[in-house]
């Protein structure tokens, strides 16, 4: 029987669960379905991909795993607005488990933040810069609270990534927000003396500094720096 969707084709028998969660994923990419858009029902994804109502459902539940979809009663499996929160649980977990977490942590960052800095630095509006510096501003009265200035940290971070208008970057520092903050207080535990958290403060305030001045390889260049300088904070452990 010809397929009733041309992004939705009978499958054969391997790996059944995760190439129909696969043919779903594909579906929702080719049709651009938008948030709120409902997909086919379970008995017509049946049919349409050639399996058994089981595994359409191990494949909705995968996706609802991976915060694409919601299933509601009577309505059926429904499109996610875009959620970090997902990628947010794995970072989390893998800095907790994985060898060496940090230093990839930091890598990852620095290939990221960079140019999220840089981005901030020619597109941020009056409320951005606004909001910029009043975290520099509480990071510098919480340089004795570790906790409080962890969290800050990484609020300022994702602020700059939203300064930079991509909605990609935005998601994907905040789906590293709690690893961020559990770094930046593994940082400032790291860091023994007032000279070595000063510095810290410091680099925060250069780095808004050249994004307030629309410097954006100034900007790049002294996240750049800080993650650097973190990136060896880790490492001397």
């Amino acid at each position: 029987m010809e397929p009733l969707s041309p992004t939705l084709r009978r499958l054969d028998n391997a790996t059944l669960g995760d190439r129909a969660s696969a043919a779903l994923l594909e579906h929702i990419r080719a049709e651009q379905l938008q948030p709120g858009s409902s997909l086919p029902s379970e008995a017509k994804l049946t049919e349409l991909l050639g399996v058994s109502r089981p595994v359409v459902r191990e494949a909705l539940r995968n996706l609802r795993g991976l915060g694409i979809i919601e299933i509601f009663n009577g309505r059926g499996a429904v499109v996610r607005e875009l959620s970090p929160a997902s990628l947010e649980v794995f970072f989390a977990h893998a800095l907790q488990t994985i060898d060496n977490s940090l230093i990839d942590l930091m890598e990852l960052r620095t290939g990221l933040e960079c140019e999220a800095a840089a981005l901030a630095a020619a597109r941020h509006g009056a409320a951005d810069a606004a909001e910029l510096q009043r975290l520099v501003g509480e990071m510098r009265e919480a340089l004795g609270e570790a906790e409080r200035y962890s969290r800050l940290d990484a609020e300022l971070h994702v602020a700059i990534a939203r300064a930079g208008g991509n909605p990609l970057y935005l998601h994907m520092v905040q789906s590293i927000r709690t690893a961020m903050q559990e770094a930046s207080l593994r940082g400032m535990q790291l860091r023994v003396g007032r000279e070595e958290i000063a510095a810290v403060q410091q680099m925060h305030e250069a780095i808004v500094g050249r994004i307030a001045a629309r410097d954006s390889d100034g900007a790049f260049r002294e996240m750049k720096r800080h993650m650097q300088m973190a990136t060896e904070a880790f490492r001397r452990g």
